[in-house]
């Protein structure tokens, strides 16, 4: 993710475990939004949060939407097993 520019839409998919990650290891910064959307596959709810609480239950194909955030302070675990979270972040720079 080197060489991000100003206005770029960024987009991944994170299969989960119980222990809490980082939705991206970059610190980049959301001018407009991102996205979030649990995989129709999902038998278990995604939590989302920050680094010492996710409280939001995101189910399968549910969506959430968060503005003028930094991917690396955004925190998602799984309930049990192991979901799949699509993101896509749009007006996203380093």
């Amino acid at each position: 993710m080197t060489n991000v520019k100003e206005n770029s839409v960024l987009a991944g998919s994170i299969v989960l475990s119980t222990t809490p990650v980082k939705l991206n290891d970059k610190a980049v910064e959301v001018r407009n939004s991102v996205v979030l959307v649990g995989a129709a596959a999902n038998t278990t709810d995604i939590l989302v949060g920050d680094y010492a609480s996710q409280t939001i239950h995101l189910s399968a194909l549910g969506t959430l939407t968060l503005r003028f955030v930094r991917l690396n302070d955004i925190w998602v675990s799984a309930a049990s097993a192991t979901p799949t979270v699509n993101w896509i972040a749009s007006g996203v720079i380093l």
